[in-house]
């Protein structure tokens, strides 16, 4: 029920009103609106699970449903309005 875009921004808004990140990345898969997000530590993703699951970025739309990733971790290109990498601000916003 994605009705408005969800940015990599926007992902670090909500997210970081419960628990800090590191990295976020959305892509499209299956048609769907998909991102990654890495945490600072397991207990800081279980708290963003707990509080988060089924929440609405936006009023009655654009709803998060959570699941653990097997990836141990995200590599970012870019830090632009599709990725974002906290650890690393020296990345290009990407190619013009």
């Amino acid at each position: 029920d994605v009705v408005y875009e969800v940015t990599s921004d926007m992902l670090c808004q909500v997210f970081e009103m419960v628990v800090p990140i590191l990295k976020v990345a959305t892509f499209h898969k299956n048609g769907k609106t998909q991102a990654l997000v890495k945490f600072q530590t397991p207990e800081d993703a279980a708290k963003a699970m707990e509080r988060l699951q089924g929440e609405h970025i936006y009023t009655s739309c654009n709803t998060l449903h959570l699941q653990y990733s097997n990836l141990s971790d995200i590599t970012i290109k870019y830090n632009n309005e599709k990725s974002r990498d906290f650890t690393d601000p020296t990345l290009p916003s990407g190619p013009d």
